[in-house]
């Protein structure tokens, strides 16, 4: 039943989730629809039910209900991030700089709006796979940052981390670099969980060459806001 309501359901869904990721301009009543249809797609199959189900039953249909449309979803943000990823491949140096900093901008944007059409999905059927053990399955956010590190950033990380080195290097010598782009990729790493790994400590040179200290994850008031409300 839940296959089949999401087949039924996910073009009307993926044309909403297009707009979010193609950066148009969303008008508020356009984002109230993308963000009741989810509701309505994740309470519809106990509402097709004749009869009062029992708990058991409500608890199954909402799984499978949570599964269908959590696959979608990560299907669809594997896909526009490879897809983004393509428009990187052959870049070097400052192209490369540029093209990932505008790029992670653009999909950090798009992921926080989604993540927000996904409120009742991540504030249900998320939360209670989360909380019944199942860790791999995170809300829509971090799901969006999941597959940007796995499938757009590892694969640019060596051309990546080389063009940052080299704005440090060029730094040091008293060349001009542009600071707020490299600040803006740096926190995208913080973000990400990337500068925790041994291959990749850069923060220190990158937080001298800063001015100022690295942000963490929750420093920054962005994100006390997204921890705040949105933790599970």
């Amino acid at each position: 039943m839940a296959q089949d309501n999401i087949f039924f359901v996910w073009d009307e869904l993926k044309g909403g989730i297009d707009d979010i990721f193609k950066l148009k301009n969303m008008k508020k009543d356009r984002y109230m629809k993308l963000y009741t249809q989810i509701y309505d797609y994740c309470t519809f199959v106990n509402s097709q039910n004749r009869h009062i189900p029992s708990p058991s039953q409500s608890e199954s249909s909402g799984k499978l209900v949570g599964t269908e449309l959590y696959k979608k979803l990560r299907e669809y943000l594997k896909q526009h991030v490879q897809s983004v990823k393509i428009k990187g491949d052959g870049l070097k140096g400052e192209e490369m700089l540029s093209y990932f900093q505008k790029s992670w901008s653009d999909f950090r944007f798009s992921a926080i709006v989604l993540n927000g059409a996904c409120a009742y999905l991540n504030k249900n059927w998320i939360k209670r796979e989360y909380e019944e053990g199942r860790k791999n399955v995170v809300v829509v956010y971090c799901l969006a940052l999941t597959m940007w590190r796995e499938y757009l950033f590892k694969p640019h990380c060596t051309d990546l981390v080389c063009a940052i080195l080299k704005e440090i290097e060029k730094e040091r010598k008293g060349e001009p670099i542009y600071v707020i782009r490299l600040r803006k990729i740096i926190e995208c790493l913080v973000e990400l969980g990337i500068t925790g790994e041994p291959s990749l400590t850069i923060s220190v040179n990158c937080s001298s060459l800063l001015g100022t200290p690295i942000p963490t994850v929750a420093s920054t008031p962005t994100n006390r806001e997204w921890v705040s409300f949105h933790s599970i």
